[in-house]
């Protein structure tokens, strides 16, 4: 931790963990407290705002611009720490997410309720932060072998930190979403209209525009053949904004995908409907919420 003063005035502060375990760090005088708990959240995966920590009288230390000396804090000083849980599971900000170690994003899936032998997989793959926050489901399910159920966990509970962060990259008036929101799955089996709501804390209240991510993917017998279409489509009063997207059926393996823009109308509905031969395997369809302008 940065601090104006000589190594020589450090010493160790015990910091009281939810768990009672306890974690004793070096600091100097002049560190702020704000470091300190950079360091739980790095370590923890326990985001700054989550933390209240209090000395053994009760104070609680709120202003994390304050340094160890402002605050009174001396050398044997043991501050007790306890979380909002409700805002460590659901993260404000990416910023805060990035700065995990594999160790804080071990612990933040603990604490969401990611089991301790599908969460240990963060630790043995190395995850930290960066990382994590760029993995899609379909790879955490897949490599570190974390059950769906648990990698829908995972997504729900980041939903707002990466909500909040959606203008990561922009040109112009264009903003992307990052990383990329799957919205639903597409079933080939029948010809029928899927319907959904794209959820609002993802896009702009300005946004007229929502930019789609489809993807097609063949591996096997279909069971059938033919030619088949998807149609994405959004509506507002009696106009019908629609899209297409042709989808080959058959015996073997392929793969295609389309970027699709839609306008977003005032419902903020999303209509998606397959016409063609019923295919009940060896297809998968998915629909990816990509950005907006």
């Amino acid at each position: 931790m940065a601090s104006s003063t000589s190594s020589s005035s450090s010493f160790p502060l015990i910091i009281s963990l939810p768990s009672t375990a306890k974690e004793e760090i070096t600091v100097r005088p002049q560190t702020a407290l704000g470091s300190v708990r950079s360091f739980i959240n790095r370590k923890y995966g326990l985001v700054p705002t989550s933390q209240i920590l209090e000395t053994a009288d009760g104070t609680k230390l709120s202003d994390s611009n304050k340094t160890i000396e402002e605050l009174g804090i001396k050398q044997g000083t043991e501050l007790k720490l306890s979380v909002n849980l409700e805002v460590a599971k659901s993260p404000r900000s990416l910023e805060d997410v990035r700065a995990w170690s594999a160790n804080g994003v071990f612990e933040w899936s603990r604490l969401i309720g990611v089991p301790e032998d599908q969460a240990k997989a963060f630790l043995e793959q190395n995850v930290d932060g960066r990382l994590f926050v760029a993995l899609e489901e379909a790879i955490i399910n897949s490599d570190l072998k974390v059950s769906m159920l648990n990698c829908r966990r995972i997504s729900l509970y980041l939903r707002t930190s990466r909500a909040d962060a959606a203008v990561v990259e922009a040109s112009g008036r264009f903003t992307a979403l990052v990383p990329r929101q799957p919205v639903t799955t597409i079933e080939f089996d029948k010809a029928d209209v899927t319907s959904f709501v794209v959820p609002p804390g993802l896009v702009s209240r300005q946004a007229t525009e929502i930019l789609l991510y489809v993807r097609v993917k063949l591996d096997g017998d279909t069971g059938v053949t033919g030619d088949g279409e998807l149609q994405l489509f959004t509506k507002e009063g009696q106009y019908t904004f629609p899209k297409y997207m042709a989808v080959a059926l058959g015996n073997g393996s392929a793969f295609s995908s389309e970027n699709i823009w839609l306008p977003l109308t005032s419902n903020l509905q999303l209509h998606i409907a397959y016409v063609g031969p019923a295919a009940s395997k060896n297809i998968v369809g998915e629909v990816f919420l990509t950005g907006f302008r």
